[in-house]
């Protein structure tokens, strides 16, 4: 009997459950058997056997990859992709049976031993499932993002001597690149013997998926320096890294290469050209494709309106989205992400309802990324109820969604209720990411509650970010100063490794705000000579300090030092030494630098003069600082008090409120 033949069944047997079971018997010995239904285990039995191998069987309903059937000594036995039909080839044995139950096929693999010159004969066949099934499973591990899987399957391909086919290799480039291992993927590309532009165009996408857009690049020079010709899909990977670098100029040369390079773009790369002007705010030249294009898809027209939008056209955005409408192609749940992202970017609440109408009468109201999309514009636009609504109506949630929710509530002021949302979230099984974890300290800090504050602080650390995340470290130290609790701050600040601008920046304004203006500015020298650049939060914290400290020199100083870091002065550093020289009864100097400032001051500066004008009882001063301060800022009920307390000083009671 040849490797693969079909074979008579010798026995049926009923189990307890009424599905026929094969027993095979064919080679004088009783053996294990596994029925299969559809690429389900649907029927395990295990006759005890003298015969050195026995199967590893299956529970009934275990899913198995092709090529999952091992004996007991490691070895695979059968294989799915090359199986058609019932006729299915079992490796070790040489034997297979088909069964009709119930008018459906099963196969069933009978153990069995192997004669050395069938395993010769079929040897092609043998290697060609081998590769297939660890192909099969590279996939896997790249479709689901699981890195260690990977790595193992790789570790083990290499031990039993596939490390070299290049069909493999290929995948492992591509796995690893998925997986976020650039390195591996790195190293499994110099290791291929002949690289195909198949083999160039994976581990290009690998370096541009992972950020190295330089890498990148070198691997481009490299790929043509090597004679190899782009194709279509390598041409879709240059396109895609200059679109990563955000470079214009750049962007126009590998454009005008790619239509050099391809005699006529076909749809996919005129699309990524689309995409990459847009990634460069370039709408010009994205236009100039668009409007070229023989063909159009969804796709284009989506890209067009992005770059529209990307580049401030918002008007011209909501105008190819009607002519969208009137060409009559399709809308798909990118393009009304596309549009809704739009209207929150320039907060258009109007054609944001409109979109959202439209989304519900298409049925994308269930895919989960345009409900967030939703969450975020209602919040941008000041419209809380409609972002619960929205929440709310939401079959499924992801952690985007719930972030969203946490961040809308303390967006609003309602920060118990981002907490409680936080707190549902832990409740759901949710698992909150950084971007979670740092609208939540937010919420916290707006609560301006201690306790609350370590209780945060304490989640935060079990979730195993906070070492590792300088971003969220800083908002907790940030959450500290607002709640009161600079000694956390401070000791928070100190278990930082690595420290950025932000951090110095927080932990000196938690110093000035608090009065402490020596120890403030004792840090910004350490922070400089640490050789972290200052910015303008920690610039405007220093003159705060001073002015706390009433060292006009020292102030003077340091605003004049401002545009040595590179920075251009704010409104918040004329504010700062505005207020130095109010509080030491310079109002006239103060007066005279807000009318010298290089744009309009805001309410905050005629706040410190308004409240210098209280202490030196200045009324006439106070009456024109208390009446800017009214008409850029109506709604704040400071000026109103201030004012009310410079007339309580010179004894004008009949204006006191």
């Amino acid at each position: 009997m040849s490797l693969g033949s079909p074979v008579t069944v010798p026995e049926l047997h009923t189990n307890q459950n009424g599905r026929s079971v094969a027993i095979g018997n064919a080679l004088d010995f009783v053996c294990n058997v596994v029925v299969f239904d559809d690429g389900k285990a649907v029927e395990a039995a295990s006759i005890p056997s003298q015969h050195p191998w026995s199967w590893t069987l299956y529970r009934p309903g275990t899913k198995l990859d092709p090529l999952l059937l091992v004996d007991s000594q490691q070895r695979y036995l059968c294989g799915g992709p090359m199986l058609i039909g019932v006729q299915k080839l079992c490796m070790k044995t040489g034997l297979t049976g088909s069964v009709n139950h119930d008018g459906v096929d099963q196969t069933v693999f009978f153990g069995g031993s192997l004669v050395a010159d069938n395993l010769k004969a079929k040897q092609k066949e043998s290697q060609w499932q081998a590769i297939e099934r660890y192909a099969s499973l590279i996939r896997k591990c790249s479709g689901e993002g699981n890195l260690a899987p990977g790595k193992c399957v790789h570790s083990q391909l290499v031990s039993d001597g596939w490390g070299h086919v290049t069909f493999l290799q290929n995948l492992l480039v591509e796995m690893y690149g998925r997986c976020g291992s650039l390195c591996d993927a790195l190293s499994v590309f110099r290791g291929i013997e002949m690289p195909s532009i198949f083999s160039w165009t994976l581990v290009i996408s690998a370096s541009s998926r992972n950020g190295d857009f330089g890498g990148a690049l070198d691997l481009i020079r490299r790929m043509l320096l090597g004679g190899v010709k782009p194709d279509e899909a390598a041409l879709v990977a240059v396109v895609n890294v200059a679109a990563g670098l955000e470079d214009i100029s750049f962007s126009r040369q590998v454009h005008a290469w790619v239509v050099e390079a391809k005699h006529g773009c076909d749809l996919v790369v005129e699309n990524a050209l689309i995409s990459m002007h847009c990634k460069c705010r370039d709408s010009g030249w994205a236009e100039r494709v668009f409007y070229g294009m023989q063909e159009t898809d969804v796709i284009s027209w989506t890209s067009m309106a992005a770059a529209y939008a990307q580049n401030g056209q918002h008007a011209e955005t909501l105008q190819l989205f009607r002519k969208m409408d009137l060409e009559g192609v399709k809308r798909n749940f990118v393009t009304f992400v596309t549009l809704v992202e739009a209207c929150t970017r320039f907060l258009d609440l109007e054609n944001g309802r409109v979109t959202h109408s439209r989304i519900k009468s298409s049925g994308f109201c269930s895919v989960v990324i345009v409900s967030n999309s939703l969450i975020h514009m209602y919040t941008k636009c000041g419209d809380l109820a409609s972002a619960i609504d929205v929440f709310r109506g939401m079959a499924d949630r992801n952690t985007i969604s719930w972030t969203a929710m946490v961040a809308a509530y303390t967006q609003h002021g309602h920060c118990n209720e981002a907490i409680k949302h936080f707190q549902f979230m832990d409740l759901e099984g949710v698992k909150p990411d950084v971007v979670t974890l740092v609208a939540v300290v937010d919420a916290c800090g707006g609560l301006m509650v201690l306790s609350k504050a370590r209780e945060i602080h304490a989640r935060v650390s079990d979730s195993g970010y906070l070492d590792s995340n300088v971003p969220l470290a800083n908002a907790v130290i940030s959450m500290y100063g607002r709640c009161g609790g600079l000694d956390d701050a401070r000791d928070c600040f100190k278990r930082l490794r690595l420290k950025n601008t932000i951090s110095w920046s927080s932990l000196i304004a938690i110093y000035a705000q608090d009065g402490q203006g020596e120890e403030a500015i004792r840090l910004f020298k350490l922070m400089v000579l640490d050789g972290v650049r200052p910015n303008s939060s920690s610039c405007a914290s220093l003159l705060s300090a001073y002015s706390h400290e009433g060292d006009v020199h020292d102030c003077r100083e340091c605003f004049a030092a401002i545009s040595d870091f590179g920075l251009e002065p704010t409104k918040d550093h004329f504010a700062g030494v505005v207020d130095l020289l109010a509080r030491l009864g310079m109002l006239d100097r103060a007066l005279e630098l807000i009318n010298t400032m290089p744009f309009f001051p805001d309410a905050a500066v005629f706040l410190a003069l308004l409240s210098a004008c209280c202490v030196h009882e200045d009324l006439e001063l106070g009456r024109a600082a208390a009446e800017q301060a009214f008409s850029l800022d109506p709604a704040d009920e400071s000026s109103y008090v201030l004012l009310s307390n410079v007339y309580a000083a010179l004894g004008v009671w009949g204006e006191v409120l």
